[in-house]
């Protein structure tokens, strides 16, 4: 049997796939003209945590209509799975609000990782003013 598919876009969030199996994780984009007005309008404004806009303009990356990432839709897709490569990178806009959001969203605690990134650096930089010293 064979069942019907669909092609979706989504944001593949790393370069290679982890793990054994050969997936990769990812957000879904939903298209906004699916939406009401009102909702596209609050999802424009970024007030809904849930959603970052792609782009300002109406089109962006090759798709017909404006998209938003859908924070609340982390997936796993099979490397089989992805019929294009890369069709676009999230600007700098984007790429900090997802990266913002994303953790607050699934209540991730990143402490730890910033404290040790942030010694990392500090002894870093230590040692580099110890070794100019004469």
């Amino acid at each position: 049997m064979i069942a019907p598919a669909k092609l979706r876009p989504v944001l593949v969030l790393q370069d290679i796939p982890q793990g054994r199996i050969p997936e990769f994780t990812a957000l879904k984009l939903i298209r906004l003209s699916k939406l009401s007005a009102s909702d596209r309008d609050v999802i424009r404004a970024m007030q809904d945590p849930s959603f970052v806009p792609l782009c300002r303009a109406s089109v962006v990356y090759g798709l017909r209509a404006q998209n938003a990432v859908e924070l609340n839709s982390i997936i796993r897709v099979h490397e089989s799975a992805l019929v294009t490569g890369p069709v676009g990178r999230l600007d700098a806009r984007e790429l900090a609000d997802v990266d913002r959001l994303v953790p607050a969203l699934l209540q991730i605690d990143l402490t730890c990782e910033v404290r040790r990134q942030v010694m990392e650096r500090w002894e870093a930089l230590a040692h580099q003013q110890a070794s100019e010293q004469p």
